[in-house]
């Protein structure tokens, strides 16, 4: 909120982040600074259990459905390439949601 609109949200006018913290944690103590965070967090977690999930799948695909001790870069690097190619599909759409509604 405060970067969205510079430094002023709630008719309150914050010097910088510092007086805003404070603000809050008077005003609505530390659950205040934590308010809204469950949906970023929540997307975080399934962000990353998408992305090394296909990063490992794509892995033992690479190295032929085995499992091997040493990871090697030409397994590694392609797997990752791969892996954050799918994820952009799906964060792509949701941050372009969570934008529009931020303007509102």
């Amino acid at each position: 909120m405060l970067q969205k609109h510079n430094a002023e949200a709630h008719m309150i006018q914050y010097r910088n982040g510092l007086h805003c913290t404070a603000r809050i944690l008077k005003t609505e103590g530390i659950k205040g600074l934590y308010r809204g965070a469950t949906p970023s967090f929540v997307g975080m977690a399934v962000e990353g259990s998408l992305f090394f999930g296909i990063y490992s799948q794509t892995k033992v695909y690479l190295q032929g459905g085995v499992q091997s001790g040493e990871p090697r870069p030409q397994v590694i690097i392609p797997s990752a390439a791969f892996s954050g190619a799918i994820i952009s599909f799906v964060l792509g759409p949701t941050d372009l949601i969570k934008d529009a509604d931020t303007r509102h």
